[in-house]
């Protein structure tokens, strides 16, 4: 957790403080931070608050310019600028309370609804076509498997949505989960295009999901379709041969979005 959180200061955080910063210009700047983001509202949207921190910060940078506790210098110079940032990051970490709050309102992610609309997911007529057959269904996902389980070109699939309240909660939640729900893959190269589509991001199998296959022997690839339609957060999942290109299994996503439109006014 501490390293989490000294990596997110690091992004937040002003780069910006004489090769010899004073203890009391750390402390200073330190305390004021911490102050400031005591009085802020920690229920604003992530863009906000992070306005509303960048706010706290360059009025801590006035008061130690008027307390002249730094110089002007201090804030275009690298080595002093670093050198106010990393220690200031460590006492912020070690006695602010404030930041971790902080920290943890910009990691809070929107909540899906418990219970998705039945009629959100593709038609498992849809997928008879490509010789796939109904699997496991539940809340979030409808699951189809080859018909043929020998070299199939499309051996399974899995249909997935997440609904929320707004659709800027949806394309919050796609942003901060995109890696986890790629399954931590590598993003595609060259375009493909997905009509109707937002936040569309497509990625391949992963290292890890590659050496996996690779020990099982499976000559197999995965292709992940990630995007939102309106409050609905989509992934489409489909493991195919290993001539397949991700390119070709666009007609799946596509399926998807044609079946929200058909619903969703």
């Amino acid at each position: 957790m501490k390293k989490i959180i000294t990596i997110l200061l690091s992004l937040l955080l002003l780069q910006q403080a004489n090769a010899q910063i004073s203890d009391s210009a750390v402390k200073v700047f330190g305390d004021y931070i911490c102050n400031c983001v005591d009085t802020l509202n920690l229920n604003k949207p992530e863009a906000e608050l992070k306005k509303s921190f960048n706010l706290c910060k360059t009025l801590s940078l006035a008061d130690l310019l008027n307390r002249q506790l730094i110089t002007p210098e201090v804030m275009t110079d690298d080595k002093q600028s670093a050198d106010l940032q990393n220690k200031t990051f460590k006492l912020l970490e070690k006695n602010c309370d404030g930041i971790k709050r902080l920290i943890a309102a910009l990691n809070k992610v929107p909540a899906y609804r418990e219970k998705n609309d039945g009629n959100i997911f593709t038609p498992a007529i849809f997928f008879k076509t490509y010789g796939l057959k109904p699997g496991e269904v539940n809340n979030l996902l409808h699951v189809y498997n080859s018909e043929d389980l020998g070299e199939a070109k499309y051996q399974r699939l899995v249909d997935i949505r997440w609904t929320f309240e707004t659709e800027a909660d949806a394309l919050e939640w796609h942003r901060k989960k995109m890696e986890e729900n790629s399954e931590y893959g590598e993003p595609v190269k060259g375009r493909i295009e997905v009509e109707g589509t937002t936040a569309l991001k497509v990625f391949r199998e992963g290292s890890g999901a590659a050496k996996m296959l690779s020990d099982f022997g499976l000559k197999q690839r995965h292709h992940y379709f990630l995007f939102v339609y309106k409050n609905i957060v989509c992934k489409v999942f489909v493991a195919t041969d290993d001539k397949t290109e991700t390119k070709e299994l666009v007609p799946f996503a596509q399926a998807a979005v044609r079946q929200l439109k058909a619903i969703i006014q």
